[in-house]
């Protein structure tokens, strides 16, 4: 079993390389739903964006300001993504397979894992985006739908 993750205390913070949320969202949906055991940096779930290298990647959490909320944007949406997981880990066939591309484009990408589809995108948040996919495609599949400020348009 491997581990994944998007940030560690050897690399930058995620959240200090952008301010856009949603690019942050998304490579936290695919660190949670990928495969292995998902691994969240601690200060993540809070929102922490200092941290461009050492040591500042690696400041205690209680230096900052209500470090135990649980009120932040991120500590809700790890909180939907690991219920979403274990909605999902009660199919073997999710909890037995590897991510599998289904379609790319320019900025996006659907990926298949045991049943779910997972999108995902690198642009920025509130840009609308069409990603098409098969008739055949959605017709053997249950899919699951996480992203923020997307529609999902699907056409058969």
């Amino acid at each position: 079993m491997i581990g994944s993750f998007m940030d560690n205390h050897d690399l930058p913070r995620f959240n200090s390389l952008t301010s856009d949320k949603s690019l942050s969202y998304n490579a936290l949906t695919f660190t949670i739903l990928n495969g292995g055991i998902p691994t969240v940096y601690y200060g993540t779930e809070q929102d922490i964006s200092d941290g461009k290298g050492d040591p500042s990647n690696r400041e205690a959490l209680w230096l900052y300001n209500d470090f135990s909320t649980t009120a932040s944007p991120s500590y809700a949406r790890i909180a939907s993504l690991n219920k979403i997981r274990s909605t999902l880990a009660k199919n073997p066939a999710f909890v037995n397979s590897v991510v599998t591309a289904v379609t790319e484009q320019a900025n996006d990408t659907a990926l298949a894992r045991g049943g779910a589809l997972i999108v995902l995108t690198n642009v920025r948040s509130h840009s609308p985006r069409v990603l098409e996919l098969t008739r055949d495609y959605i017709a053997r599949r249950i899919w699951y739908w996480v992203m923020e400020d997307c529609e999902l348009h699907v056409f058969c």
